[in-house]
């Protein structure tokens, strides 16, 4: 019994791609071409700022440090104004308190 192929064996054959050898380089996007966006909100805006801030500024800690030990320092009076700044900030931001959240008067 003999067995034969399809046909006759020919020699090694070329292979090549879809594009043929050329080699495409993608072009960036023109400005405004409808490609992708980035928009930063006011928060991510705040917080980069506060990145861009030493880690820690030795005169400021010194002049709480010693504030804070002064007797006459810690006043209903302060901690009324910086809980009312520490909100404004929240509202400035969009993070407003939900009526009740906090627990103390609003005057």
């Amino acid at each position: 019994m003999q067995i034969q192929g399809p046909g006759p064996l020919s020699g090694p054959e070329r292979i090549s791609g879809p594009e043929s050898g050329k080699r495409r380089v993608p072009r960036p996007d023109p400005v405004g071409s409808g490609g992708d966006r980035v928009e930063l909100s006011d928060a991510a805006r705040y917080m980069e700022k506060l990145r861009k801030l030493p880690d820690i500024r030795p005169g400021k800690v010194e002049e709480a440090r010693a504030k804070i030990e002064d007797p006459g320092y810690d006043t209903d009076e302060k901690l009324r104004v910086s809980l009312r700044r520490m909100i404004q900030d929240l509202e400035d931001l969009g993070l407003e308190p939900r009526d009740g959240e906090i627990g103390m008067d609003q005057t």
